[in-house]
Formats: C-alpha cells, sequence, structure tokens
C-alpha cells in the first residue's frame, strides 16, 4: 500500500532525474497523531486518517463495528496535530529552492517546520506547495501539521455568513451540519447510505522536493483528431486517423535566469519549445505540440481494444539539469450531442448522449461512491476488484458522484485499462454553497488542479459541475422565497468559477453544468454573454432590450428570470439568453434524469420516465449477510432486520419499510412480518435464518426494480425517447450498510450485479406487456458498431417451477441494425397462451439466438 502511495507521491508521474534533483520522502510509519489536549496519542501512518491510526494503535476498536460511527464522534469534534522529525543532509539544503509538497491535507490544517508556522491548507482537495527554502537544516529537522475539527470550523463559519446557506442533512442519517461550508468530502459528515466519520489526517503523500532549476509538477496532454476515416465499409461513422497533440507542462523555476529546452513526443513524433530566462522562482507554463498517425484509438468496453501509449516529455536546462516525465496516453475522441430532436419526437427537446471517435454510445453503468470512509485503508487491488466487477457486468462507464471525492490516479489508470468512461462529477452536491471570495478562489485552485492531475486519461469523458444542485434550488424554503439571491450563489460559483477553471485547462471534454439538467441552450466560449444567434436575438428582444455591453452570468440570468413574457420551448419555460433551461431537471425532454419512486409497483415500467439520459435510478437493499455479520452482535438483538442496530445504518427516510412493502408486493411474505417466516413456517424473526431471509428477499426484490427499469431505458433507445444512457443508482458501498449498491463491500456481488451483467450485455432480448388486451413486445438490442444482429428468437411459455414447456413461438430472420435497438416481435398475450392457460400460471422466456458464426451474441430472458 504504501509503495503505491510512494510512487503517486512522485508527481503522479514516473519520473527520473539526474542533476540534483532530490526528493526526500515523508510518507511511513513514523509519525505520531495526539488530540489538542495531549490526552490521546498513538503512532501514525501517511498517507492515513486518525481514526485509522487510533484503531490500530488499539486506542479505540474497529470503527465499523455496530454504532462505531457515533460512539467514535469525539475523535471528529476533537483537533489533532501529526509530527515527526526527519533528516536532510547538506546537499539539499544547499540547493538554490527547497519545497513542502503536500497531496492532501483533510483539510483545515497548519503546517510547521522546526516550529515556525508555514502554510495553512482548507480543502482536501488541493495540492498545497510551500516554499521552505531557508527553513530547513542538515541535520534532523521537524514537521508538525495542526489540524482543526471540521465540525467545529463549519459551524464557525456557517455563524458567521451573512445568510443562511441551507443544504440537505436529515436527522436519521446521524451526521454532522454545516459540511457546505468547507472543501471537505460532503458524505463524510454521513450520507443516506454511509456513516460520519469526518475524518482528519494527511491524506495523500507529502514529500520535500529540492532542485536547481526545474521541477515538473503536471503534464497535461490534449488530444484532438486531425483528420478522419469510415470506421467500416459502408458505415456512417467517421473515426479518427490522425490526431493533434498539445502537451502543456507546469513547473516550477528555483529562481532568476533559468532556461532551457521542452521536448515531448509519442512514437517518436515530438514537438519543441524553449524555457526564455526567467526572472525569479515560482510557476511557469510551456506548451508544445505535435501531430500523430499510425496509432490505434482507445475504445470504451465492448467496442475495441483500450490501447495506451507513453508520452515522454524531457526537459533540459542550461544550468545541465535533465528532467524525464512518461504519462500514459490514449487516443480518442469525445463528444456530447444535444441537438434538438427532430418534431414529433415524445415532448420534443433535444437529445443526450456520447460520440466516442465519431460513434454514438449508449451509456451502460452505474454511479461509483466513496468506496471507503477511509481512502487511504484501500488498496490497489480493493479499486481493482470494484472496478473489474464493473467491467465484468458489461459495463462502459461510471459516473463518479459529486457529494464524495476525486479518485486517486490508480483509480483513473484502472478505468483506461478497462475501456471505462468516466463521467466526473466537481465535489459538490445537495445543498447551496457559499459565494464569498475566499470560498470561490479556493475552488477555482482546487478545480484547476484536478483537471491537470485528470485530463490524461482517455477515459475521463465528461466535467460535471455538481451533484443535484440545480435541482436542490427548488427544495429549500429559503431558496424558492429569495430566489434571486441563491440564483446569484449558483452561478456565481458554477458559471463564473467553475466552468471557465475546468475549460480554461482542458476544452477537448464537454461540461455539464449539474446532475440533473436541461443542459445549456448554447454551448460555446461566448456562453454567457449575450445572445449572438439571429433568432435568440429576436425572440430575446421581444421581451428585454439588451445594451452592447456583455452582460455578467449573474445579470443575464437574473434578467431573463425577470422577463415579463418568459418564453416556452416545446412546452417548457425557456431561458433566451444563452445559458441554462431553468425549470424542472427532471423535464425527459431535455439532458439527464434522476428517477426514484417508492409509492408503486417498482416493476411497474409504465411509471417510468423517457428521458434521453437516466443518470440516477434505483432501489435499496439490505447488505449480504457475510459482510454485514462482523458490525453484528447477537447478544444485543442485531439479528432482526429492524433492530435499533440496523435502524440505524438504514439513512434513508422509511427505507425499511419501502423494502418491506415492495417485498409484499412481489412475494408471499407478509408486510407486516417482513421475513419472519421461514418456508416450513416457523417463526424465525431475530435469528440468523431470519435475517438472511430478509437480506435475500430485499435483493432479490432489488434486481427485479433495477432490471425493469434498465431494460425500460434499453428499450428507449429506438422510441421517440431516443434513450441513450442507463446509469443505475449505485455500484459500490463505502460500509455495510443498508444501501442501493449492487456490490457490497469487498466487491462482494449482490444478485443484481448478476442481474447487471445480463441486462446490460452488448446484444440484449427484453419484453414488456401493455394494452387494455394486453400484448407482449419482444425488444433486442445491438450494441456492436459495425455488425447487424441475424437470427431467430423463440418466446417460450414454461411452468413457473421450470418443469414444463407449455408452447414455444418461433420469429425467424430477425435483423436487428449495427448500434441500434429494435422490436422484433409483438402479440396479443391471449393469443400466445394455449387454451386453459392462464398468463398468471407461466413464465415468459425469450431466447435469441444468432445465425452468424461470427457473431455469437446469444441472449435469453425471463420476464
Amino acid at each position: 500500500m504504501w509503495a503505491r502511495n510512494k510512487m503517486l507521491g512522485i508527481l503522479l508521474l514516473l519520473c527520473t532525474v539526474s542533476n540534483a534533483l532530490q526528493i526526500v520522502d515523508l510518507n511511513g510509519s513514523n509519525w505520531k497523531v495526539n488530540n489538542a489536549n495531549g490526552t490521546v496519542s498513538a503512532p501514525a501512518t501517511v498517507p492515513g486518517a486518525v481514526h485509522t491510526d487510533l484503531f490500530a494503535a488499539k486506542v479505540i476498536g474497529n470503527p465499523f463495528y455496530r454504532f462505531g460511527d457515533t460512539d467514535y464522534r469525539w475523535i471528529a469534534l476533537d483537533d489533532w496535530t501529526f509530527s515527526r522529525s526527519f533528516s536532510v543532509d547538506s546537499s539539499f539544503v544547499s540547493l538554490p529552492r527547497q519545497e513542502l509538497v503536500c497531496e492532501g491535507l483533510d483539510t483545515i490544517a497548519t503546517v510547521y517546520i522546526n516550529g515556525a508556522a508555514i502554510s495553512k491548507a482548507d480543502n482536501m482537495f488541493r495540492r498545497y506547495i510551500i516554499d521552505v527554502t531557508g527553513k530547513l537544516r542538515a541535520g534532523t529537522n521537524t514537521i508538525t501539521v495542526v489540524f482543526r475539527s471540521a465540525v467545529t470550523v463549519g459551524k464557525e463559519k456557517c455563524a458567521a455568513y451573512p445568510y443562511k446557506v441551507p443544504s440537505t442533512d436529515g436527522a436519521v442519517q446521524h451526521g454532522e451540519l454545516n459540511r457546505h461550508f468547507l472543501r471537505k468530502e460532503q458524505c463524510s459528515f454521513s450520507w443516506d447510505w454511509g456513516p460520519g466519520f469526518i475524518p482528519q489526517g494527511i491524506w495523500r503523500p507529502i514529500k520535500l522536493v529540492g532542485y536547481p532549476e526545474v521541477y515538473i509538477t503536471d503534464v497535461v496532454p490534449l488530444i484532438t483528431p486531425a483528420s478522419r476515416v469510415p470506421l467500416a465499409k459502408d458505415s456512417p461513422y467517421q473515426v479518427p486517423n490522425s490526431w493533434n497533440v498539445k502537451v502543456t507542462v507546469h513547473m516550477r523555476v528555483a529562481g532568476a535566469g533559468v532556461s532551457g529546452t521542452l521536448t515531448a513526443g509519442v512514437q517518436g513524433l515530438t514537438g519543441q519549445t524553449a524555457l526564455s530566462p526567467t526572472s525569479g522562482p515560482g510557476p511557469v507554463t510551456l506548451t508544445t505540440g505535435f501531430s500523430v498517425s499510425g496509432v490505434e484509438p482507445w475504445w470504451p468496453n465492448g467496442m475495441g481494444s483500450q490501447q495506451m501509449y507513453d508520452l515522454v516529455v524531457n526537459f533540459k536546462g542550461s544550468r545541465g539539469e535533465a528532467i524525464q516525465v512518461t504519462k500514459r496516453v490514449g487516443f480518442r475522441s469525445i463528444e456530447l450531442i444535444t441537438t434538438p430532436l427532430p418534431d414529433g419526437q415524445a415532448g420534443a427537446g433535444n437529445a443526450m448522449y456520447i460520440k466516442v471517435n465519431g460513434v454514438p454510445v449508449f451509456m451502460r453503468g452505474s454511479n461509483w461512491i466513496p468506496a471507503s470512509p477511509f481512502p487511504n485503508s484501500l488498496s490497489d487491488e480493493d479499486l481493482r476488484r470494484l472496478l473489474v466487477s464493473a467491467q465484468a457486468a458489461n459495463m462502459n462507464g461510471l459516473r463518479v458522484w459529486g457529494g464524495g471525492i476525486y479518485q486517486p490516479d490508480i483509480f483513473y489508470d484502472l478505468a483506461d485499462q478497462l475501456g471505462l468512461l468516466i463521467w466526473e462529477d466537481v465535489m459538490f452536491a445537495c445543498a447551496m454553497y457559499p459565494r464569498d471570495g475566499d470560498f470561490l478562489a479556493n475552488v477555482a485552485e482546487e478545480v484547476r488542479y484536478q483537471v491537470r492531475r485528470l485530463a490524461s486519461h482517455p477515459s475521463l469523458m465528461m466535467w460535471s459541475a455538481n451533484n443535484e444542485n440545480e435541482g436542490a434550488l427548488w427544495w429549500y424554503p429559503e431558496s424558492t422565497s429569495n430566489r434571486d439571491l441563491y440564483l446569484a450563489d449558483y452561478v456565481k460559483l458554477y458559471v463564473d468559477v467553475v466552468r471557465p477553471a475546468i475549460m480554461s485547462e482542458d476544452n477537448t471534454r464537454p461540461f455539464w453544468p449539474s446532475s440533473p439538467s436541461n443542459g445549456p441552450l448554447v454551448d460555446t466560449d461566448t456562453l454567457y454573454g449575450p445572445p449572438t444567434a439571429p433568432a435568440l436575438v429576436q425572440t430575446v428582444n421581444s421581451c428585454l432590450t439588451l445594451n452592447a455591453v456583455k452582460r455578467t452570468a449573474i445579470e443575464a440570468y437574473l434578467a431573463v428570470l425577470s422577463l415579463p413574457c418568459p418564453h416556452r420551448v416545446h412546452g417548457m419555460v425557456a431561458m433566451m439568453i444563452p445559458v441554462l433551461r431553468w425549470g424542472n431537471v427532471q423535464s425527459p425532454s431535455y439532458g439527464d434524469v434522476h428517477y426514484y419512486s417508492y409509492d408503486g409497483k417498482c416493476t411497474d415500467w409504465t411509471t417510468f420516465p423517457k428521458p434521453r439520459f437516466a443518470s440516477e435510478y434505483g432501489w435499496q437493499s439490505y447488505p449480504s449477510y457475510a459482510v454485514l455479520a462482523p458490525d453484528l452482535d447477537p447478544a444485543q438483538g442485531d439479528l432482526a432486520y429492524n433492530s435499533p442496530l440496523l435502524e440505524h445504518r438504514q439513512h434513508h427516510p422509511d427505507g425499511t419499510a419501502q423494502i418491506v412493502k415492495q417485498m409484499a408486493l412481489h412475494t408471499c411474505v407478509p408486510a407486516a412480518a417482513g421475513a419472519a417466516l421461514d418456508r416450513h413456517g416457523k417463526n424465525v424473526a431475530g435469528s440468523q435464518r431470519g435475517l438472511e431471509n430478509f437480506i435475500y428477499l430485499s435483493q432479490a426484490v432489488q434486481t427485479m426494480c433495477i432490471q425493469a427499469q434498465t431494460e425500460h431505458y434499453r428499450r428507449g433507445r429506438d422510441t421517440k425517447a431516443y434513450t441513450m444512457g442507463a446509469v443505475y443508482w449505485q455500484l459500490n458501498d463505502i460500509w455495510a450498510g443498508q444501501s442501493w449498491s449492487s456490490l457490497d463491500i469487498g466487491a462482494h456481488w449482490k444478485p443484481l450485479h448478476y442481474a447487471a451483467k445480463r441486462f446490460f450485455e452488448p446484444v440484449h432480448v427484453s419484453a414488456y406487456e401493455d394494452g387494455i388486451l394486453p400484448s407482449l413486445h419482444v425488444h433486442l438490442a445491438n450494441e456492436d458498431p459495425t455488425r447487424a444482429w441475424v437470427g431467430d428468437l423463440n418466446v417460450e411459455l414454461w411452468s413457473w417451477n421450470g418443469s414444463k414447456m407449455v408452447s414455444r413461438v418461433t420469429q425467424s430472420n430477425v435483423v436487428v441494425p449495427p448500434n441500434s435497438g429494435k422490436e422484433i416481435y409483438s402479440q396479443v398475450v391471449e393469443l400466445i397462451l394455449p387454451r386453459g392457460v392462464k398468463r398468471a400460471d407461466v413464465a415468459v422466456v425469450l431466447d435469441a439466438i444468432p445465425r452468424l458464426a461470427s457473431f455469437p451474441a446469444r441472449s435469453t430472458n425471463t420476464t
């Protein structure tokens, strides 16, 4: 584990140096931690967290056992100090420039070297590079990092703010408030699926760097297509076959007069630029570029290979310093398509889908949350098992949810290798946020750093400004009663700060304003000025006279919201200045939707929306008994499905009642009894058997719910809805508790994940029934971009115990074109059933059998 962190600490890069650049690794187990008054102390390991250090030292028990999240809340309420001594030799302190590089401090910290304060930190998502030149001595030195309680500081900031800034934090989550005033992992204060440990510590690598001329901090390659050719004979898709590579290198120079030459290249093709003599120490940016052809493109899982190449950057300083940095890159293009749909489409509106290398992609995937409350407790292998499980379930993408953390480099390396597209939220979720100058400047630094860190990964498909905060403008009494104030806050943060910070570093990927969102009317570099398109100008001028002076984003938003005659486009209020489409963010006509409904039968497809892109939908289940058992004490009554402990871990309001209700709709289990009876009628409530029964049924129902909804969205591709994404909530868990996940802690597969492997298969057959005179409709999805699926469909009726096939109907010579879906069979149910057989007495089994030996994709399903 520490070897990995040490590697990550070396600039997030594979770096070799010569001629005196020196690195002093400060990671490891030589630290100690103590609380504010010194009554609690323990050895500490960096990177790490105070909770894991206290557990390792046996100061506390297992924080996951029973009520550990609240029993150990005192840790989060205290202040903690991490300290150690270290040695440097005279050659290090004689270097012209020495800096302390902190990759991650969680969160409110003051850093001391040899007893002198040298810097403060207030953002766990930033890298802090601190000048320590002249502050070190040859021999032994000390470093001390003093952390303040995030709970305390959040409360102070809230009290000092001039008006209320609302957030979504329910008492049922057993957490703490005021998370949104801090740039800290939001779900660490607790969420509706996870605990509130609110850790402190040096959570990412830390080191000293000394250099005579230059230290490279970031290499940012941006790759765009230069020319295209058809994907295959007669294919409508144009795939890049040559590329332009722009390489931006961020470096720090030791002082005045530093100069040199920078070279960057792939496959022997290079670009070069010069560093002119510098005027003094500090950051410098160099850019070069070149063209590449003859490389294999990178493809998402199921569409092709994930070919990666070495990008090699060399800097030669005029005083003899030589640095080489190597990064892995992939060649692929990415486009977000939001063009208007033809008249007559369901709800009209716009499309929303991704093109990779010119080919439309139906995104099949799930949402990623932090895999542990203590990120450094995860090994590379832990993350690999989770991501391999996603790939094995035929997923081609994941959304990194905005209430957690930007993931470590190994996560994106694995996504590159496995062909998993990453929708990356900026880390804001379910709240309004401050807009004071310090907060905004802090966010801008955070975003620039994270974009530079991640932009080289071909798996990274899109940036999104936040999770649900656009919709949250309509959640709170404060924001609905004082619309303009909170809208101004929203626009200032996400439109005037986050978006420009992203686009200034990476203009090759789409930017999405929130999830869910209806998206922008026009997404260009002049997005937030007055409209230039004649139709838009004419429409706006009918209600508002615009002067020639470019409006700020806030002025533009507020002006249009105040129009006396708001214009309706396709039945919804639309902003005619080219900014966001304000209104119902759950509109199926635009953008993405998050859909949850706990009232009716979760398999009733008629209640599902017909969105352009379903980026969240889900249903809860209990964790598997094997992962839950270590946290339980049977002697304390924890084995009852509704025991105080399990209700404590149920952070979703009415969650247990919703699970039990859905069980009753789908099984013979009485709603009041849950799983209290075994198959022999014996009362097993409160026993291991009873809990295992309940868990099994909760997971079976969850599987039915998500399969029904996912298949509905996949069928939507070739309907007027033109649905192009099914990304369910959620992939993984953060602890053993009730949640929407398909993977338990440790990447243990729930039944839902086994089902996902089927309902996300590239060729998938599914069915639904509708009408007053019920009809069976069978659909086949074919995600192969070049080959039509040709084969036969068998529709079979079987007794529920599988002992007898009642009838079979065959549809021959079925053809489904490449990269599409199609209804391949439809018939009134009564005409399929043999005389005397009722629909409720049989299961429908579908078997799609290919005829082409070169395309052996067979799909089966039961409904």
